[in-house]
């Protein structure tokens, strides 16, 4: 009787793991067995195969393609065995699922099936992907912003079990201990603790330039020079590179006829130059010989491959760009011309961009500065696709005035980079040449087509969700009040809480001996009233945020639905009626990860095959044994693979329950 039941036992527990738990009846079981039990290890044990082959060809981690192929089974024997097991190697894999920890193989490298851990490009890529969904699932609280209140805020920051408490404490405690990796530590280390000279001055400069344009000269012949020579920054450092001892140099002629649409160029250009050169004057520890971008051009034009030895010079620049929230938005605020010229097609650029809109019922209107954002991305579409136009658009703007305060000396010249790169005397000719084939090729090429087409889908999706005379006519102009008007402009709100950060993370000289590496209560409490928020009095915590706080702003403007910011916000993540941002992008990677990965993984992928499956079942008094053989036929991105597949199953009596594996025998390519 005992024997009959192990051997009952030992059927079904191999059955009912081989099988996905359900409520299948015991006489299904029972019937059924051998039919189900081999073709449902046949699926699972092929999956590991599957996995190897997709391993391979689409370079994913190995043991992450396994557990991955199992990840929507139930509890099996196949995939209770993907949890324990590192593959590195073919070594590991046979260790793991070899039995007797061997395999027998045939007509194939076994080594060139193993991507180990963390070495597969594809596994990097997909796990941006998904912490990149996971951070945009955060911007989906901004809904709450217009019915939150502070005493369900002060919850979820300060309360016992605070959600939001243990990740900004970690965040504040990167920012202390400096551990946050760079250039990510200097970038927020120079927002916070240079608040105003770093971000609220250089961001007031770029959002006037975009809204309100540059017509500072409007006579170049006779007020463009003296402008000049009194254009300095606040440490009195020439802006331009033409400008010496006192005296700008760059000669009449280049620009006496220009247009308002080339002084503006000039200007932005002017930003571009000047910015090399602020950067290395910031950082002299690795910068000892700050320059202007066309003294770094100069001092490289005559190298043996001048190309590489001006890319080698930029480098350690190009490096520090990261590091400062200032160079980012100088660099920005520079091609505010630019962009209006080539991406807004704007026919003025001495005037700003008004309105930004989407929904067909907003059509781009130049005759008020207003661009519907679909129409603007589609004309650039319609440039990149045509890689002439592209190559004569680039061209044009190489050789345009926004590179005319770039100073090239090369033989007896001293000209304008844009002048010089129409000089037919070598190396220049190649010079350019190369430099429009490297930036036609980059525009046109599949990674920046690629990106674009992303952005260009997620714009196409904005727009066309809304119907009629529905839309967005989001207001730059009431935009960039709502962020630096005097009184209560969130931007301008945001230096005390960047003041309160920097005490935080580095305290004050009364502070000097603490060595406190962790981030307090008290830390948090004071962060939390900056922002707004308001701690309980008399064991009471107010209901409403603090009055012209950056939370009192964001609730009553959040909570006008014909608002700007509810415009910001109804782009940036849905809500009962439309998609945003956030929500188009998570739908869009989660596509990507699909097709391009877990689509081969699938059971039922339709370009793989079992047949032939044969099952052979034999015990004696102390183990069941359970020899399994199948054919497996396989193939993705037009390779084909047809293996025998060869494995077993022991299942030990020496308990009533028993205990069993599925291990590899044989895997042989036919």
């Amino acid at each position: 009787m005992k024997k009959w039941l192990i051997n009952i036992t030992g059927i079904l527990t191999i059955s009912s793991s081989a099988l996905p738990l359900t409520g299948c009846t015991f006489n299904f079981y029972v019937n059924n067995v051998k039919a189900k039990v081999a073709k449902n290890l046949a699926i699972q044990s092929s999956n590991v195969i599957k996995s190897l082959i997709a391993s391979k060809h689409l370079n994913s981690d190995t043991q992450t393609t396994i557990n991955d192929a199992f990840s929507g089974a139930g509890d099996t024997i196949i995939k209770n065995q993907t949890n324990s097991a590192t593959i590195n190697d073919w070594g590991e894999f046979r260790n793991n699922w070899g039995f007797n920890q061997e395999i027998k193989i045939k007509g194939f490298d076994q080594d060139s099936f193993i991507v180990p851990n963390g070495q597969g490009s594809l596994t990097k890529q997909i796990n941006s992907l998904k912490n990149t969904n996971s951070t945009l699932q955060y911007l989906n609280y901004i809904n709450t912003l217009n019915v939150i209140d502070n005493q369900t805020l002060h919850g979820v920051v300060l309360g016992k079990n605070a959600i939001a408490k243990p990740i900004i404490s970690d965040f504040l405690k990167s920012l202390k201990n400096k551990t946050l990796p760079e250039p990510y530590l200097s970038l927020v280390e120079n927002l916070i603790l240079n608040y105003q000279t770093n971000f609220l001055t250089p961001i007031t400069d770029l959002l006037n330039e975009l809204t309100n344009g540059w017509n500072d000269v409007s006579d170049p012949k006779n007020n463009l020079k003296p402008y000049m020579e009194a254009y300095k920054d606040a440490d009195g450092q020439t802006y331009s590179e033409w400008t010496e001892n006192g005296q700008w140099e760059l000669a009449s002629t280049y620009f006496e006829d220009w247009k308002p649409n080339d002084l503006n160029l000039y200007h932005g250009g002017v930003l571009i130059n000047y910015l090399f050169k602020k950067i290395g004057i910031d950082n002299p520890d690795k910068i000892p010989n700050p320059q202007y971008l066309g003294a770094i051009i100069t001092d490289n034009i005559n190298a043996e491959k001048p190309d590489e030895a001006i890319l080698a010079a930029l480098q350690p620049y190009l490096d520090l760009l990261l590091t400062n929230p200032k160079y980012l938005l100088l660099l920005i605020n520079g091609v505010i011309p630019l962009i209006k010229q080539v991406i807004f097609n704007a026919d003025d650029l001495t005037q700003g961009i008004k309105n930004l809109t989407l929904g067909n019922h907003y059509p781009t209107d130049k005759t008020t500065n207003s661009y519907n954002l679909k129409e603007v991305l589609t004309d650039l579409k319609n440039l990149l696709t045509d890689k002439d136009k592209t190559a004569k658009t680039i061209e044009n703007i190489l050789t345009s005035p926004l590179l005319f305060d770039v100073k090239i000396k090369y033989s007896f010249f001293t000209l304008p980079l844009g002048l010089a790169l129409k000089l037919p005397i070598e190396p220049v000719p190649t010079i350019k040449k190369q430099l429009i084939e490297t930036i036609t090729g980059f525009l046109t090429g599949d990674q920046f087509t690629n990106i674009f087409n992303d952005v260009y889908n997620i714009v196409r999706t904005l727009n066309d969700q809304f119907q009629n005379s529905d839309g967005i006519n989001l207001s730059l102009d009431n935009l960039k009040n709502l962020l630096l008007n005097e009184k209560n402009g969130l931007l301008v709100l945001l230096k005390e809480v960047a003041t309160t950060i920097a005490n935080i993370i580095r305290p004050t000289e009364f502070y000097a001996d603490d060595d406190q590496d962790e981030i307090t209560d008290q830390d948090l409490e004071k962060l939390y009233q900056s922002i707004g928020g308001q701690l309980a009095k008399d064991g009471i915590i107010p209901i409403g945020f603090k009055e012209n706080s950056i939370l009192w702003v964001l609730k009553n403007e959040s909570s006008n639905s014909s608002s700007d910011l509810s415009n910001v916000i109804k782009i940036i993540t849905r809500d009962d009626q439309y998609q945003g941002v956030a929500n188009i992008i998570v739908k869009q990677n989660e596509d990507w990860i699909k097709t391009n990965y877990t689509n081969y993984l699938l059971p039922n992928y339709v370009k793989s095959k079992i047949t032939n499956i044969k099952y052979e079942r034999t015990e004696n008094s102390t183990e069941q044994i359970i020899k399994l053989s199948y054919d497996f036929f396989y193939e993705i991105k037009g390779v084909e693979y047809n293996f025998l597949i060869k494995g077993i199953i022991i299942n030990n009596k020496d308990s009533f329950l028993g205990t069993h594996n599925f291990k590899f025998t044989d895997i042989n390519r036919l």
